[in-house]
């Protein structure tokens, strides 16, 4: 597929990214043509994409596999030279291993369910897989369509010797991925670079490689640039290594102190975060036409306190939080709702759903099995057969932040693409919120979850016990301390009366639904909470 039409389509994504990201300029339609109502003509794109073409050239394309740089400290090299070696070889061991135990559990599924089968048609199977399926002739496709269904046959149906090896090939899984762990980074690096030698740059006509027009020098959109803040472009090594210089002033003109959008865009994104609607709802589109500013003055303050600030997010962060338009009730007022029903003047705080992140690490921490570590590689994941993604535990037995999982598009942690992780097609500016039946029946049924209810129980239990000594305490003060903890712990506030005699009452009969097993009775208690909105949104 490496053509030119995918190498303009590269290209494409990447001026999305960087015109909808950091400029809130939708620009894809100028691609192919100009439109009489936008100020962003046809030839000002291919002006933008000039300044990309020292690095992102279809006509002088490097690969992503040569796209590499080694950049390490002496001390980085010597500890890859020392610690990587011996433990690839461990890998590799373990691989080889495992890959005869996958073959021998194939072979064995196939003898269990079509013993009529011949050894020669079972070998062939196994042929068959190491071909692509289009590839594949009438008989393999069959031999191979045999092998799926005995497959996914339960566990009650499959013999000793297949939950054996089942059970091998997936410690062998853990082990390699332990070994990996005790690896230092390695030293190569993804990279984009400035080759120095751009080839020209044309107006596509209609956006057609091969319907050149008119040459075009690099440069920025027309409508964003005047004397205080011109595009210059300057090589950034005249006398030495061959670079263009284009997209290093390209930068510099984006963060300039006069730039109309930059700074407009990055803080109208933070007030998004923190309010669930940005200032300018559409936070890809600061054009005509996009939607206007529901308060302009104060994205414009904001902008420049931004700029004033050194650019520094966390002192953004300090200073919305500290607002008091930040810190009101999310009560609505009947007058409020009727005057503003989507509460674009902010007379009151939204009601927002946690993200995926925030929801599976407060499930974790509130468990008390968050584990801290930061950095490293990324925390693996494991595909079970029914197409559930979970993530490994580390060494210690508990799951480290999301932000450290390992995400590819084929394989995102079953929780996340439940409660809408970002799909990423190049890029997402803001998620998709939605309320579907999947996500409520993930959090009852996930067998996760409930394994952090049960110690998220074990955690309260023993906080209680450590306050009131329970041969000394009655019933009653013991379930209105766990009452209290649980609500502590889960929803950071207490109980109000009402839900504090509710909960006693609750775990009075669960108690005696479960026989008077009271570590169960908790277990169901914390894991009705965690299922309850008051804990899923931030009210």
């Amino acid at each position: 597929m490496n053509f030119v039409p995918e190498r303009l389509k590269v290209i494409s994504d990447a001026i999305t990214v960087v015109s909808e990201g950091l400029m809130g300029l939708t620009m894809e339609c100028a691609r192919c043509h100009s439109h009489k109502y936008d100020p962003i003509p046809h030839r000002d794109y291919y002006r933008l994409k000039a300044v990309f073409q020292g690095a992102l050239d279809e006509h002088d394309w490097d690969s992503f596999k040569t796209r590499t740089l080694k950049v390490a400290t002496p001390e980085h090299r010597r500890k890859v030279a020392e610690i990587n070696p011996p433990l690839e070889k461990q890998i590799k061991q373990l691989q080889v291993r495992q890959k005869q135990w996958t073959a021998d559990l194939q072979l064995q599924l196939l003898r269990d369910h079509y013993p009529d089968q011949s050894e020669a048609d079972n070998r062939a199977t196994l042929t068959a897989l190491k071909k692509a399926d289009n590839n594949r002739t009438l008989k393999q496709k069959i031999l191979v369509e045999r092998l799926v269904k005995a497959e996914l046959r339960p566990d009650s149906q499959q013999s000793e010797q297949v939950l054996s090896l089942r059970q091998q090939i997936k410690d062998a899984d853990h082990q390699i991925d332990r070994v990996r762990r005790k690896m230092a980074p390695p030293l190569a690096i993804r990279a984009l670079w400035d080759l120095g030698r751009p080839s020209p740059t044309y107006v596509l006509r209609r956006g057609e490689h091969n319907k050149p027009g008119d040459p075009v020098a690099p440069g920025v959109p027309a409508v964003l640039t005047d004397q205080r803040n011109p595009f210059t472009v300057t090589p950034p090594f005249p006398d030495g290594t061959a670079k263009t210089g284009r997209r290093l002033a390209f930068a510099r003109w984006l963060i300039n102190p006069n730039h109309p959008l930059t700074a407009r865009v990055m803080v109208n994104r933070i007030w998004q975060h923190h309010f669930g609607t940005g200032l300018v709802k559409d936070l890809e589109n600061f054009g005509v036409q996009g939607e206007r500013p529901s308060h302009p003055e104060l994205l414009d303050w904001l902008a420049i306190e931004f700029i004033r600030r050194g650019w520094s997010i966390k002192e953004m962060h300090r200073l919305i939080m500290n607002s008091r338009v930040y810190q009101q009730s999310s009560r609505v007022t009947e007058r409020s709702h009727q005057v503003d029903p989507q509460n674009r003047l902010l007379s009151h705080m939204n009601l927002r759903r946690m993200d995926a992140e925030a929801l599976r690490d407060s499930l974790l921490a509130i468990a008390g099995r968050l584990d801290p570590t930061p950095g490293g590689l990324p925390d693996t994941v494991s595909i079970d057969r029914d197409g559930l993604v979970s993530v490994n535990a580390t060494d210690s037995g508990g799951w480290r932040r999301s932000v450290y999982l390992q995400y590819r598009r084929t394989e995102i942690p079953t929780m996340m693409d439940t409660f809408d992780y970002p799909q990423m097609g190049p890029n997402c500016l803001s998620r998709n919120v939605s309320t579907v039946s999947p996500q409520a029946l993930l959090l009852m049924n996930n067998g996760r979850v409930r394994e952090l209810a049960a110690a998220m129980a074990h955690r309260v239990e023993s906080i209680v016990r450590d306050e009131i000594p329970i041969e000394d305490s009655e019933d009653d003060a013991v379930n209105e301390a766990t009452v209290q903890t649980v609500y502590q712990l889960a929803l950071s506030r207490s109980p109000s009366d009402r839900e504090r005699t509710l909960g006693t009452e609750t775990l009075k009969q669960l108690r005696q639904a479960w026989g008077d097993n009271s570590a169960k009775a908790l277990e169901t208690y914390c894991h009705t909470i965690l299922n309850s909105a008051s804990f899923l949104y931030v009210d």
